[in-house]
């Protein structure tokens, strides 16, 4: 068994024991007719708010894709990230959407630059997420010490890789580290370089403030979609919640659930609706209910995906780089037919 695959089998038996644990300690039957007295008004709003979140993040890639000199347009943006998202949710992870749409854009562009945009667009909305999460701790609930001391841990790890991430690509390599990749096996050291190029391809992002403000400004309108949705659940469900107590528990089950353990957080995110919304007053079954409801519908939306790759023949409306368009120095330069098989990031936003 390869590795990709022992991976995506270990983390969906963690995704199911979550799962099983959760709905074992639930009352099913208050969950029916929790369902049964839905309000389908507030979900359909969300279920269109989910829609809108797309098009926001694919509006970020382009701009980020324009920077690079990347010439695309906001229908095939958005085309090609919904199908990113349906691979992501419906297929193994070792296929991920986003080394998807490197792969797609690759056929027409340097696969070195288009990851790049893939990465910054990762970064720059995990980056606010870690900053939303940051806050949520300083003001939102007061949790035990038992549960703050992870949550602060894991706010703080996050915060180094992504200074790493973003900061760290703009200094040279020292000559020792150079030398010692040089004499790596030959896969291992295409891999280095590879990864090499792309986090060096990202610091144009630091050369241009105007559009990292930007990147971030729309983050922060993505992750705020994020808080309405969920509101709009609970209220589908009729539970009294108020809109602040959401405002800093969201960030906190999107952080949770980007724990690379799981299959796309599933059980993570369920279970961090249960445990951090239980300190607001939200009970058990209403948590699990709205989690369920989240995940139904973000997967429900995500199928929109499939008839967008069914149709998908030739990358209509992406026009070739320029001539003037220099590839960044040490670019990757494989032929088209090759993909990239490992996921850049998956944490939308």
């Amino acid at each position: 068994m390869s590795k990709s695959r022992r991976s995506t089998l270990i983390r969906g038996t963690v995704s199911l024991a979550l799962l099983l644990f959760l709905a074992s300690s639930v009352d099913w039957s208050e969950i029916g007719s929790l369902l049964q007295a839905t309000a389908w008004p507030p979900l359909a709003f969300a279920i269109v708010l989910i829609a809108g979140l797309v098009g926001l993040s694919a509006l970020k890639w382009r701009l980020l894709l324009t920077m690079h000199r990347v010439s695309i347009t906001m229908g095939d943006a958005f085309r090609l990230y919904w199908i990113g998202i349906f691979f992501s949710n419906f297929l193994p992870s070792s296929i991920g959407g986003d080394a998807v749409r490197v792969a797609l854009l690759h056929n027409t562009h340097n696969l070195t630059t288009v990851a790049a945009t893939v990465v910054e667009e990762r970064a720059t909305g995990f980056l606010v997420l870690v900053a939303l999460s940051t806050g949520a701790l300083i003001w939102g609930p007061q949790y035990p010490p038992y549960l703050a001391l992870p949550l602060w841990s894991g706010v703080m790890v996050a915060a180094g890789l992504l200074t790493a991430l973003l900061f760290l690509p703009a200094l040279s390599i020292p000559l020792p580290i150079k030398r010692i990749m040089d004499h790596l096996p030959g896969v291992l050291a295409r891999v280095l370089n590879a990864v090499t190029r792309v986090a060096r391809a990202t610091t144009a992002l630091h050369r241009d403030p105007r559009s990292l403000a930007t990147t971030l400004f729309l983050s922060c309108i993505y992750y705020l979609g994020i808080v309405l949705v969920q509101y709009a659940i609970f209220r589908g469900c009729g539970v009294p919640i108020a809109f602040l107590d959401i405002l800093w528990i969201a960030p906190l089950t999107l952080l949770i659930g980007a724990i690379p353990i799981s299959l796309n957080g599933i059980g993570l995110v369920e279970g961090a609706f249960v445990l951090l919304y239980g300190y607001v007053g939200v009970t058990p079954e209403q948590a699990f209910t709205a989690a369920l409801l989240n995940r139904f519908m973000g997967l429900g939306v995500s199928l929109v995906g499939a008839p967008f790759w069914t149709v998908y023949k030739n990358p209509v409306g992406i026009a070739p780089a320029a001539a003037s368009d220099q590839p960044p120095e040490g670019a990757l330069t494989e032929p088209a037919g090759n993909t990239l098989h490992n996921e850049v990031g998956d944490t939308d936003g």
